[in-house]
């Protein structure tokens, strides 16, 4: 049974037993992800509306929660409402718009200097938010080789020659880190000890250069940026868990977005099998760093549900989870894309170089079936938040089984569906599919006892 429950003047009005389709979607192997909506009309409020909205009470700004036979699935704001007299049916949309994230990241600023220094420092401009460890990498032979890794900001300089004096070299303190190498934009490197300054959260990692003797001090040696290499066996980096579950969980806690902590909690064990390093010094919205960085490379769809966004982590290599067998088909068998999508041929490059925005890694991977079948199909990929060698060739894999092959999708009407995101093997005899791999994409729920179900079918090349 649909419900809808609408939030207005301070009551909840509810309406039951709904004649409409609500969908549960979750677009795989897209690189984007969209908000909902769903339609009501001639529903009939127990109250005058019109005298209401007369008196103050807005409807535009009324708010709704959409049930599935009692389960919340979605909820949102009311958008474009119509009403007329007492007694008349209302219509009204409820529109889910969950990407609107009215936060801004990284916030922290470097302060202007204080009264009577040199005032060519880097004040009023970001401090990088670094996570991972940017610029490492290993060598065949096993041993860790570095490039700069992020930039490093002037805190001060001296008042007499207009020498740096401190620099910003991180965006959280550490515990037991306690030297750090600087390079300058000639090149050259230097270790320096540790120190922090006081922040208004606490304090933050930097260092003093004064007394350099290799790196330059004038204004000529700048910008500097951070070498994460430390001569130590286990380098570490000056900000965040690299893991790519535990940094979107982060970042998620910066926005303004409401979130299903349980659900992403789920969905953090494969994700954090991705190690991610890099920076972020442009302020932008969480969500929007997580979008435009993090969503492309890794195997992460977006869902809006009834207690806040989360996300669907999938794995094609896994175990299916349920079977579809002969069901009730709803739907003709859809290609999705043409052949002119195919890539399966990827040249990924990672491990950036902060200070002349170089690839110091490259890996290549192909779908040897799928060049066979349609010829080589190549694609350069320049990622600026990977240093570790197993996590690139892991998101090459990743993106060679998404766009290797020219998909299908079909549907069919369930019962009992399997969740959005599931990994199920669908058996149609009209279709002559036998146990065929496939992922749950869609699933939209009516006041029928079955769901329409949205499938798509993986092709691997067999």
């Amino acid at each position: 049974m649909i419900e809808v429950r609408i939030n207005y003047a301070s009551r909840v009005f509810s309406f039951p037993d709904r004649a409409v389709d609500v969908e549960d979607i979750a677009d795989i192997m897209s690189r984007t992800s969209t908000g909902r909506s769903v339609s009501f009309s001639n529903l009939l409020f127990p109250v005058d509306v019109a005298a209401l909205v007369n008196a103050g009470h807005d409807l535009s700004r009324a708010t709704g929660e959409v049930f599935v036979d009692g389960t919340i699935i979605m909820s949102g704001t009311v958008s474009e409402p119509e009403y007329g007299r007492a007694g008349e049916p209302v219509s009204l949309t409820i529109t889910d718009d969950p990407y609107n994230d009215r936060g801004l990241f990284p916030d922290q600023v470097v302060p202007e200097p204080a009264t009577g220094y040199n005032t060519d420092t880097d004040g009023g401009l970001t401090v990088p938010f670094v996570f991972g460890r940017p610029g490492l990498w290993r060598d065949l032979s096993g041993d860790i080789q570095s490039r700069a890794g992020s930039p490093a900001r002037v805190l001060s300089r001296s008042t007499t020659y207009g020498e740096a004096w401190t620099l910003i070299v991180g965006s959280e303190p550490v515990d037991g880190f306690t030297h750090v190498a600087i390079i300058d934009s000639k090149g050259n490197r230097e270790r320096f000890p540790l120190a922090g300054a006081p922040w208004s959260d606490g304090t933050i990692p930097t260092c003093s250069i004064a007394a350099a003797g290799v790196i330059g001090l004038t204004e000529e040696y700048a910008p500097y940026f951070v070498d994460y290499q430390q001569w130590a066996t286990t380098p570490q980096a000056l900000g965040r868990d690299g893991r790519a579950g535990e940094l979107i969980a982060y970042l998620l806690s910066k926005s303004t977005l409401t979130i299903d902590w349980g659900r992403l909690d789920a969905a953090r064990g494969l994700l954090n099998r991705f190690l991610l390093a890099g920076y972020f010094d442009t302020p932008a919205s969480p969500w929007e760093l997580i979008n435009d960085h993090f969503n492309p490379i890794l195997p992460i769809s977006w869902v809006s549900g009834g207690e806040g966004i989360y996300p669907i982590a999938w794995d094609l290599s896994a175990e299916p989870t349920a079977r579809i067998v002969n069901q009730n088909r709803v739907s003709s068998v859809t290609y999705e894309g043409d052949t002119g999508d195919v890539v399966n041929q990827v040249v990924f490059k990672y491990t950036r170089a902060a200070h002349n925005g170089s690839y110091r890694q490259q890996t290549t991977v192909q779908d040897d079936q799928s060049v066979a079948y349609y010829g080589l199909r190549s694609e350069v990929i320049k990622c600026d938040v990977c240093s570790d060698k197993e996590t690139a060739h892991r998101i090459a894999r990743h993106i060679l089984a998404t766009r290797a092959w020219v998909h299908r999708s079909v549907s069919y009407e369930m019962e009992n569906p399997p969740a959005v995101g599931s990994l199920v093997t669908v058996t149609d005899d009209d279709l002559a599919l036998t146990n065929h791999d496939a992922i749950v994409r869609g699933v939209t729920h009516s006041n029928k006892n079955a769901a329409r179900v949205d499938v798509l079918l993986i092709t691997k090349g067999e």
